[in-house]
């Protein structure tokens, strides 16, 4: 066997090697991806890890590899679904010295994005169906996502109300009011029962910012 030879030899195998570890490194997010689309088909109580592991190609084993059972798989699903969204909207409307209207046209316009690209809809339709199943969870995106998010819209209204862009209105409750819209839409987009969630967030967008933004005076 000629040095080339062997050198060729030694590539494939270095080759094989790095495919192999990328593999492997993808494999939770591979995981998670076919037990958001298995849960969002059967909820929990009908999933089964078989069902799972067939979806992402793998043996049921290879599951248990990486997440202790299905319970710690679902919690994956959510978290991989929900947190990266709160991330999104902080940078989305991150505070500069942009007017606090073209801030909360940014934070929407990331929520718009969001719906559009992400699992967001359908990790909210698991949490909130098995939310019973699952009470630790449930506070945890209560305190990690929907707090985030709620501090980041207050923190916009805040700082228009100081700048004289926003009438002298309550903060807490504006930002109360814009994420019921918000919910109504993600929620009603995952069971389907609007015709176009997005017109109807940017038709509520539009009154309400009329409703908050100064009006010049005489």
């Amino acid at each position: 066997m000629t040095a080339r030879t062997d050198d060729r030899i030694s590539m494939k195998s270095t080759a094989r090697q790095s495919l192999s570890r990328r593999r492997k490194e993808d494999r939770p997010r591979e995981l998670v991806g076919a037990a958001r689309d298995i849960f969002a088909e059967k909820g929990f109580a009908a999933t089964r890890l078989e069902d799972i592991a067939t979806r992402a190609g793998v043996s049921k084993g290879t599951i248990y590899l990486y997440f202790k059972n299905k319970e710690a798989l679902f919690k994956a699903v959510i978290e991989a679904g929900l947190a990266p969204v709160v991330e999104t909207i902080e940078t989305a409307a991150a505070k500069d010295d942009r007017p606090a209207i073209e801030l909360l046209h940014g934070y929407f316009g990331a929520l718009q994005r969001i719906m559009h690209e992400t699992p967001m809809a359908s990790s909210l339709k698991l949490l909130v169906t098995e939310s019973g199943n699952f009470p630790a969870l449930a506070q945890w995106f209560e305190g990690n996502a929907i707090c985030r998010a709620k501090t980041v819209l207050t923190n916009i209204v805040e700082a228009g109300i100081a700048s004289g862009d926003f009438r002298p209105v309550a903060a807490d409750a504006v930002t109360n009011i814009f994420f019921l819209l918000i919910w109504l839409c993600a929620f009603e987009k995952a069971w389907g029962s609007f015709t176009s969630p997005e017109r109807f967030l940017e038709e509520a967008f539009d009154m309400l910012t009329r409703g908050i933004v100064s009006l010049p005076t005489n």
